[in-house]
């Protein structure tokens, strides 16, 4: 019985031990930890927000506020801590010294304040600041590389949206586009172009225009390697919705393709050749009212097929003739037209006319060291243009007010020949911290055109009954004089000689 009552106390007495064991360290763990509430200037709190502690030994641990703006480590050992919090837009929030003991649980709320961003202005002296250097215009644009990717690789808007960035030309005159150094020509492919400079320079004496809207457009030369690439977009009209004011879709499609190939000729020669073929199928849409067989007033609504085509091919050649001196040869051949071309609203098929076109241009362009500190660069070309443009329907025109042009074409032949000529010598001198420019430029440009547009005669008339009533007039038997006072007969005959 002794023996029984021994081990009960035995036991009793490490039930209690262990209570006050377990006591105590709920009461150490209790006190160990470090929590608090991060809030805004107004006293909102803000979640989402890194707390960093650092602890004795340089021990660091991270925590993070909840969606009330809490946070809290727990089972921290004593010892003296800080805290720092970091939020952009708001000054850094740090406290330092906070003792941690057993027992002894701390709580650190933060408000952090808003800051104000800090910005230093250094100021120079005028005469240090001001720069008359191209590369210091600030409305200069220059697109290369991976910026020509986004432009069109139709040449025709490629050429819209050039013009369009370079803005409104400053003068009379309005913009300039130079292609390697030359006015004038025809745009190049993209494919071909290397660098496209918008502005540059405005006020340099070297143009003869303000710089505002001028666009410089610089060619790819040929390269040590052999490169090149072509690509091919084709389009149908089956993707095409029927324009509204037609009965008919007509069958058409579109190509474009293009490629070039760049590489060396030898150690002191290199080429670059490009390619371009557009054929655009497209439709014009006639909208207008004329008389039947039997001269009553009926609708014409018809679509007609108008499609142009434009081939470019043009090889350029880089010479290094001597360690201080190279030459550049570009050639380029353009030609293109159009069949039906002058249809649309109230103009009938009768009305078209076929254009033609081609254009040739050569140019030289020679670099020369001088010395160390001159560079002359001399510039030729000489550009060739062809157009022509041809009525397919003989006979007087018809123009009838509010309702239809027809009849005969009014564009019954159209020639033009032009030649241009453009020599250049620019001189480059470095003088210190100065740059040095002169030199000169000579144009000069011939026109030659035949034109019989008119020969054919044209008759206006104020209305459609007034042309019904012509016809019917005629069918008739009635004088001119009879069919006028009928309210009848054309308003107006001219003719072209």
């Amino acid at each position: 019985m002794n023996n029984l009552f021994k081990y009960l106390r035995r036991a009793l007495g490490a039930m209690l031990a262990s209570s006050f064991l377990a006591a105590a360290l709920l009461a150490q763990s209790s006190g160990t930890t470090l929590t608090g509430q991060v809030k805004d200037q107004s006293g909102l709190p803000i979640p989402a927000v890194t707390v960093n502690l650092t602890g004795p030994g340089g021990a660091a641990l991270v925590g993070q506020t909840n969606e009330e703006g809490k946070y809290i480590f727990r089972n921290l050992p004593a010892g003296t801590y800080a805290v720092r919090i970091e939020l952009k837009g708001f000054s850094t929030f740090e406290k330092t010294s906070i003792a941690i003991a057993p027992g002894k649980p701390q709580v650190v709320d933060a408000q952090m304040m808003i800051s104000l961003e800090k910005q230093q202005v250094t100021v120079q002296e005028q005469t240090q600041g001001l720069s008359v250097s191209p590369d210091n215009n600030a409305s200069q644009l220059v697109l290369k590389g991976e910026d020509l990717k986004s432009l069109s690789d139709d040449p025709d808007e490629l050429s819209d949206e050039l013009r369009a960035l370079a803005g409104p030309a400053a003068g009379p005159n309005g913009g300039q586009i130079y292609i390697d150094g030359f006015t004038g020509g025809t745009l190049p492919p993209k494919s071909s172009i290397l660098e496209i400079i918008v502005n540059q320079s405005p006020f340099s004496a070297e143009y003869d225009r303000l710089g505002f809207g001028r666009i410089q457009i610089i060619t790819k030369p040929g390269s040590d390697k052999f490169h090149g690439m072509g690509f091919f977009n084709f389009g149908d009209s089956a993707f095409n919705s029927r324009n509204p004011f037609s009965p008919n879709r007509p069958s058409y499609h579109t190509e474009m393709g293009e490629g070039n190939i760049g590489g060396p000729m030898g150690k002191k020669a290199s080429f670059f050749f490009d390619l371009e073929r557009r054929n655009i199928g497209q439709a014009a849409t006639i909208s207008a009212l004329t008389l039947d067989s039997s001269n009553n007033i009926v609708p014409f609504s018809q679509s007609v097929l108008d499609p142009n085509h434009r081939t470019e091919l043009g090889p350029r050649f880089d010479f290094q003739l001597t360690p201080k001196n190279s030459l550049t040869v570009r050639y380029r051949w353009e030609g293109g037209g159009q069949i039906n071309d002058g249809l649309g609203a109230f103009t009938l098929p009768t009305q078209a006319y076929t254009l033609g076109n081609t254009e040739q241009t050569v140019q030289l362009s020679e670099t020369a060291l001088i010395s160390s500190r001159t560079v002359n660069n001399f510039h030729f070309q000489y550009n060739r243009n062809r157009s022509n443009s041809t009525g397919s329907t003989p006979g007087a025109t018809i123009s009838v007010l509010g309702a239809f042009t027809g009849g005969g074409s009014s564009t019954v032949l159209d020639n033009n020949n032009q030649d241009n000529y453009e020599a250049q010598n620019i001189t480059r001198v470095s003088l210190g911290k100065h740059q040095l420019e002169f030199g000169g430029r000579l144009r000069d440009s011939s026109l030659w055109n035949r034109s019989e547009g008119g020969f054919n005669g044209a008759f206006t008339f104020t209305s459609l009954n007034a042309y019904r009533l012509t016809l019917v007039g005629e069918q008739n038997g009635l004088t001119p004089a009879q069919i006028a006072a009928e309210g009848g007969g054309p308003s107006q005959f001219s003719l072209t000689a």
